[in-house]
């Protein structure tokens, strides 16, 4: 499938979760730009418009970059270790209005010394651990055996949140939290379910490679959003509920099934278990309520189920949207949409066989394998339970150190307990400055900590704030592994030096791991990680790093790219069914509010122009009521932010929501109350109304 293979210039795209194989292009005419190379997830060797930038870094807000006295502003680019001045020490004329320059060995020094001290005073468990899904498998490996080997199991990524309730399904019904087949198992299906995700905009490559193909030969592809996008337009359906109602349109569509007799009874009888009682609670389910509820037409749903009934094959591919369609501001229980759409495949038996299963799109080049290698508080790597006897003791005997047995704390949490019970934090490529609570909250409980050392390739929002930064290489300056979206474990290839004095995190954390710990971190190279990495992971055992070659594999390595197709990994072997989702109570639909939905991640690393210039789309109808026309400047606010936004009428989106890029909405989601209750009016009315973007 590859081409190329002998070239060591090849690395994967950093730009996201697909893992497009890519080199530097040798034409001085485009320097800096990247060129396409087959592989498995780009069997064309063509990149989407991201990838072709692979090469180059920038942050969204040089201006700010270059009052902290970075060396590079226009890129941000960190290339010297720096730490915070005392307050009573002035500036010199040669560095930033509050950082200095230092040397690695102060830099090491300075970190061990106040972390060491924090543990003595405090405790482990007054220690945070922040990673690091743009940083490799040995990386996060590193990070999070730091953490532990020091006493606490206070590690996360904030990156899992975006998908917490579908992973977390898919690890509690079926076994692992993760894409249970393959990109190109889609080629095979006869019903493609689009849902909560825009995959044509945000995963290209793997859209034009397998989904577009898959729908010319013949798939129906069926999109599942409030919000029309560039995926609908390939659609043969779109469904459009109201936001927070997807869990009733699965539901909705299983009831449609059993009543057609459209279950596969082999497979529920054989690899499931409870699907009866599930069953039995769909009969409670009160169906023209839910459809109101959901505001889906009978038609459309009864068009959906019977494709999915007609179909030998179904394949899901679910994003962000599913996750967050379950949060109402209800008292109720929240729906759990990514449970009902996995009880819709498992009552067709649409698990754990050819064109098949769950695709989690995620978002980041290792957003996966941050996951995998024990980057969460509760699971060491290999999604192996914190409290798990057998695998404490392969971790223990590996490490010689027993990792703790009491979960940590959430990244959201830890947060929370900045300059409380947390004293000290390492983040590591991430930024908890960006997190969806109030900016004036966040830059307080950043301020409160004893310590806060940042590990970046760039300076970020939370560097700001920050004890010590250290500058980091970026993913194509640097070895190592990442796991794509669909459980690919791929080999990055350095293909150009980091500038300056900028060192991998591999270094740097086995460099702290080494003064803190002792022998343990002691690593010649990649490869010695990766191989204690497959030592310690059952899912990674059984290979080498040379082994994981061009083309790179899917875990557990040795066995067929699909999971569960004899069995699931659950203590019996078998699928576990729960009952149907409540139904949340609609709100009043007030002409003068409106829900706000976003699309994409906020994100400052690789320039998202929407901050500045953004976009929001509303329904004609909505347009008419408060006489707003097309390339209008608006004011769209809640009880705390506001952002101005010009308008684009768009039948595509529901009447009664907005659409708008979170990187530009971000003021809004960050406010207090976070509310997604928002009111529009054209900006000559708002001028009374503090309308900065700016987060």
């Amino acid at each position: 499938m590859t081409n190329n293979a002998s070239d060591n210039s090849a690395t994967i795209c950093p730009r996201c979760g697909v893992g497009c194989r890519l080199r530097r292009r040798e034409d001085t005419s485009r320097t800096g730009r990247a060129k396409g190379i087959n592989g498995p997830a780009n069997p064309n060797g063509r990149l989407c418009r991201r990838g072709i930038n692979a090469f180059d870094f920038s942050l969204d807000d040089p201006e700010t970059a270059a009052k902290t006295g970075v060396d590079n502003p226009e890129t941000g680019r960190l290339i010297h270790p720096r730490c915070a001045l005392p307050e009573t020490e002035p500036t010199d004329n040669a560095d930033s209005t509050h950082m200095r320059r230092i040397s690695w060995q102060t830099a090491y020094e300075t970190i061990c010394d106040r972390f060491s001290a924090v543990r003595e005073i405090h405790g482990p468990d007054a220690l945070a651990f922040l990673g690091a899904p743009h940083c490799t498998n040995e990386e996060n490996y590193l990070l999070q055996k730091l953490a532990r080997t020091l006493g606490t199991n206070n590690i996360d990524n904030r990156a899992r949140h975006c998908h917490r309730e579908t992973t977390r399904t898919l690890a509690s019904r079926l076994g692992y939290p993760a894409t249970s087949t393959s990109l190109d198992e889609i080629l095979d299906a006869d019903v493609i379910i689009a849902a909560g995700a825009n995959p044509a905009d945000r995963q290209p490559i793997a859209f034009n490679s397998f989904i577009r193909p898959a729908v010319s030969e013949g798939a129906t592809l069926i999109h599942i959003d409030p919000v029309g996008n560039e995926t609908t337009r390939l659609a043969d359906i779109h469904l459009a509920p109201r936001p927070g109602y997807d869990a009733a349109v699965f539901d909705l569509l299983s009831t449609i099934i059993v009543e057609q007799g459209g279950i596969d009874e082999t497979f529920l009888s054989e690899r499931t278990r409870n699907a009866e009682r599930f069953q039995q609670s769909l009969m409670t389910l009160d169906a023209d309520d839910a459809r109101v509820a959901a505001d889906i037409d009978a038609e459309s749903l009864h068009c959906v189920a019977q494709a999915i009934i007609d179909a030998d094959h179904v394949i899901a591919l679910t994003g962000t949207g599913v996750d967050e369609s379950g949060h109402t501001e209800t008292n109720q229980p929240d729906p759990n949409a990514p449970a009902a759409l996995i009880h819709l495949l498992g009552l067709t038996g649409n698990l754990g066989c050819p064109g098949s299963g769950v695709i989690v799109l995620r978002g980041l080049i290792n957003e996966q394998g941050a996951t995998d290698t024990g980057c969460v508080p509760d699971r060491l790597p290999g999604n192996q339970s914190i409290q798990n006897p057998e695998a404490r003791a392969r971790v223990g005997d590996v490490w010689g150190i027993d990792p703790p047995s009491t979960p940590g704390t959430s990244a959201t949490a830890l947060l929370d307990g900045f300059g409380n019970d947390i004293h000290a934090a390492l983040v590591v490529g991430e930024n908890p400055a960006l997190s969806k609570r109030d900016p004036s909250w966040v830059k307080d409980q950043l301020n409160s900590l004893d310590t806060l050392v940042v590990i970046d390739p760039l300076w970020s929002t939370t560097a700001e704030y920050a004890d010590v930064v250290l500058p980091a290489a970026t993913g194509v300056e640097k070895r190592g592994t990442v796991t794509n979206l669909e459980r690919r474990v791929q080999r990055l290839t350095q293909t150009q030096a980091p500038p300056g004095q900028a060192r991998t995190d591999f270094r740097i954390l086995s460099d702290l791991g080494r003064r803190l710990i002792g022998e343990t971190f002691d690593y010649q190279n990649i490869e010695a990680v990766f191989t204690e990495l497959t030592q310690v992971s059952p899912p990674h055992a059984g290979i080498s790093y040379t082994d994981v070659g061009v083309d790179g594999q899917q875990w557990p390595f040795h066995t067929d790219s699909r999971l569960y197709d004899k069995e699931f990994l659950t203590s019996d072997g078998k699928m576990s069914f729960g009952t149907v989702q409540s139904i949340p109570v609609v709100t009043d639909d007030s002409a003068q509010t409106f829900t706000l939905l976003t699309n994409g991640r906020t994100s400052e690393v690789y320039g998202e122009t929407e901050k500045e210039n953004p976009q929001v789309q509303l329904h004609p109808t909505d347009a008419k009521k408060h006489d707003l026309t097309d390339g209008m400047i608006v004011t769209i606010e809640n009880a705390d932010a506001a952002v101005e936004a010009t308008v684009t009428i768009e039948t595509s989106v529901r009447q009664g929501t907005l659409s708008i890029a979170a990187v530009a909405a971000d003021p809004l989601i960050r406010a207090e109350t976070g509310d997604s209750v928002v009111t529009i009016a054209s900006s000559s009315h708002s001028d009374d109304v503090d309308t900065t973007n700016q987060s």
